[in-house]
This record gives C-alpha cells, structure tokens and sequence, in this order.
C-alpha cells in the first residue's frame, strides 16, 4: 500500500481543489505504472503548511517571499 505524503508550504492563495485533484490523479497514475500498484491501494496526503513552518537555507519562506518581491 503506497503511502505519499507532499507537504507545500501554503501561499496567499491556496492550492485549489482542482489542483489537488490533478495531483493525486498524476502521483498515482505514475505509482501505478511504476510500481504496478493498484490504484486504489494509493494513498496521499496533501499538507499545506504555513510558510512561518518551513525553511530553506537557514531562512523561513515567509521571510524568503518577501525578499523575492522586492
């Protein structure tokens, strides 16, 4: 049984359903040709986390996203 886990860290505007749709979608028609796994054996878990939760480089991506803006 398969079991992905994708964490983003969460932006002004959030992943929409759609997106999250075609995601799990892609992830688990690639397991199922890769790994020849059942589609329904297929687990994933989206998390968004806040961008205060995540960082890169020594620096939180809040902070990151700010200076990429100015």
């Amino acid at each position: 049984m398969p079991y992905v886990n994708i964490r983003v860290a969460a932006r002004d505007t959030p992943i929409t359903r759609e997106q999250k749709q075609a995601l799990a979608e892609g992830i688990t028609d690639v397991i199922e040709l890769v790994l020849s796994k059942r589609r329904e054996s297929v687990t994933i878990v989206l998390d968004e986390l806040p961008a205060d939760n995540w960082a890169e480089g020594g620096e939180l991506v809040s902070d990151l996203r700010k200076k990429r803006t100015l």
